[in-house]
């Protein structure tokens, strides 16, 4: 995880994402309940949409990122190029993989 630099509270943390890190994650996910997952950027901020309307996301640390407002979290998984996200909600866990 790229630092900011110097004492930070978690939100503080949370808003520090590399631009890198940031497109690697964008794109077109399939739940294994057959929703679609699209995470997208827009005024330099990250995006969660399962169908409902986007919702903010946050990077917390490696690959993961929970949504702002929610108990949703993601954690990409697959190096560089991300093939599969794991999608918790609560106790519910969701596997999704890349229709890119």
């Amino acid at each position: 995880t790229r630092a900011c630099g110097g004492p930070q509270t978690v939100q503080t943390r949370k808003a520090c994402l590399d631009p890198l890190m940031n497109k690697r994650v964008q794109g077109v996910y399939r739940l294994d309940d057959g929703r679609i997952l699209r995470v997208s950027e827009r005024s330099r901020k990250l995006y969660a949409d399962l169908g409902a309307g986007p919702v903010e996301i946050v990077h917390t640390g490696d690959d993961r990122f929970e949504a702002v407002g929610s108990d949703l979290s993601l954690n990409f998984e697959g190096g560089p190029h991300p093939y599969a996200v794991v999608l918790k909600s609560g106790p519910e866990r969701r596997v999704a993989s890349s229709l890119r």
